[in-house]
């Protein structure tokens, strides 16, 4: 009976030894599997790092624009708005463009760009062409001259003529002086001369009654026309079949009254006085009729239809010129 606790003591030894041993084994294993644990996650770090580093790529795509999207800077965001105005004004063109700089931090910063265009708008438009001189339409004109063929006499003035129609040639009238139905003695021939668009040359009656009133120009051979007058002897008391003139009529012709109206003026540059523009008003009784420069009409004169042909009417600044102030009328 003494003998069985020393054998189950002499058992426990060993068994205390491998336990110990297994203890001692378990903690090296242990040691090793966490070093290679620790490589493992070191090398999954590593592959993460590498996958989650974006910042070239990121910086790359930003740099060619205006920033698109939203850049993990620091945990913020960051918006690229752009806003483009344009604002009519009068000067020159200019673009002005301010534009803030976006911060990194945990507010949200908005770069903004503001763009202005400018349009210019053109001068102060005036009555003045380039040259400074205002442009005028009429180009038809007159010119014409009275006087006594044995002792020509083309000066300035009022000159009236009263006798028969002998002949007809181009632009000039053959006359005497001797009335109609009177036998004379001695011809007294007068010549009427008149250079007009064709379809305004007059018809000179077979008894003819004349008047034409001329005044000077800067130019000693060339005389202004004022007044030009044509009745026919056999149709007395009549208004005459032909009427031309300048600025104003004759005191003559009671039927038509004539009046130049100032309606334009424009400067003209280094010349002695401004470019003026009239329209020609022609008053018979109740009826009346304004014509531009270059336009035609008609008017009614004691119930004879008469047309009527504004050719010019104007006055150029130009120092010496003349004015020029050209129209007609005659029976339809």
């Amino acid at each position: 009976m003494t003998s069985l606790p020393t054998l189950t003591t002499t058992l426990e030894r060993p068994l205390r030894a491998t336990r110990t041993l297994a203890l001692v084994c378990a903690g090296l294993l242990l040691g090793a599997c966490g070093d290679d644990i620790t490589n493992a996650t070191d090398s999954a770090s590593d592959s993460t790092s590498a996958g989650t580093d974006t910042t070239a790529g990121t910086t790359a795509g930003t740099t060619a624009g205006t920033t698109a999207g939203t850049s993990a800077t620091g945990g913020s965001e960051t918006e690229a708005t752009t806003v483009s105005s344009t604002e009519p004004m009068t000067s020159s063109p200019d673009t002005t463009t301010t534009t803030a700089t976006p911060t990194t931090g945990e507010e949200t910063t908005e770069a903004t760009t503001v763009s202005s265009t400018e349009p210019t708008t053109g001068g102060e438009t005036s009555g003045t062409t380039g040259d400074g001189v205002c442009e005028f339409v009429g180009t038809d004109s007159l010119e014409a001259a009275l006087y006594d063929a044995d002792t020509p006499d083309k000066s300035c003035g009022k000159v009236e003529f009263t006798g028969r129609l002998d002949a007809v040639g181009v632009d000039v009238w053959h006359l005497d002086m001797c009335p109609c139905g009177a036998n004379c003695l001695v011809p007294d021939p007068w010549t009427f001369e008149l250079q007009a668009p064709p379809s305004w040359m007059p018809k000179v009656p077979a008894c003819p009654r004349i008047i034409l009133h001329t005044t000077p120009t800067f130019d000693p051979q060339v005389c202004a026309l004022n007044g030009l007058a044509v009745w026919d002897l056999d149709a007395p008391g009549a208004p005459p079949v032909y009427y031309a003139g300048g600025p104003t009529g004759l005191a003559e012709v009671s039927e038509i009254t004539v009046a130049s109206n100032l309606v334009e003026t424009c400067a003209c540059d280094g010349c002695c006085g401004d470019d003026e523009q009239y329209n020609m008003q022609f008053d018979a009784g109740d009826e009346s009729l304004v014509l531009p420069e270059g336009e035609q009409g008609q008017l009614l004169v004691e119930g004879a239809t008469y047309d009527v042909y504004n050719m010019q009417s104007h006055a150029i600044g130009l120092c010496d010129a003349p004015s020029s102030f050209y129209w007609a009328a005659k029976g339809a």
